[in-house]
């Protein structure tokens, strides 16, 4: 059965799963998806309007939780004994991963796209960034270029979406 993943309320992806898979199984899938490894991954589902989160336990079924296309939320632990500067970034294809910008909330956005860059491998040019924040509905982009991540109230944890021109995508 498919179940969709909800990426840091940013997009979502599918993941196949059987009805006897485990929570434990389930976040080894989204790590191989995603590259976010399984100890930063916070999982949980909405049921009867309460918020279940599905920790590691052998013993839980997945079949016993979810039906076919449910949606999970995923979120990340917060690394709270480093006191450095970090994002989290959201590729279209589900790729999610922690980057902490060289200069912190300074960073200019042309400089963390080329951190991006060289971490994507695409050119400076082929990608947008937006930040997001569907708590508190914020989604905008990140231009001009020459300005800091603090001009534009990116906080330390934020969520940023990487969206790939169409032509570069491989």
């Amino acid at each position: 059965m498919h179940v969709f993943i909800d990426l840091l309320h940013v997009t979502k992806i599918a993941i196949e799963v059987d009805p006897l898979d485990t929570t434990e199984i389930l976040k080894e899938k989204i790590s191989e998806k995603t590259t976010l490894p399984i100890s930063d991954q916070i999982l949980t589902i909405c049921q009867n309007g309460a918020i279940i989160e599905l920790k590691n336990n052998s013993r839980i079924y997945l079949g016993n939780l979810v039906k076919s296309k449910t949606v999970i939320t995923l979120s990340c632990k917060q690394n709270l004994s480093s006191f450095s500067f970090y994002i989290y970034v959201v590729t279209e294809t589900g790729l999610v991963f922690t980057l902490r910008p060289e200069g912190g909330n300074s960073t200019r956005i042309i400089n963390l796209k080329e951190q991006l860059s060289k971490r994507l491998s695409l050119s400076v040019d082929s990608f947008l960034l937006r930040s997001v924040d569907m708590l508190h509905y914020v989604n905008k982009g990140l231009t001009p270029d020459n300005n800091t991540l603090e001009d534009f109230s990116v906080k330390t944890g934020a969520v940023l979406y990487v969206q790939i021109h169409p032509c570069e995508h491989k």
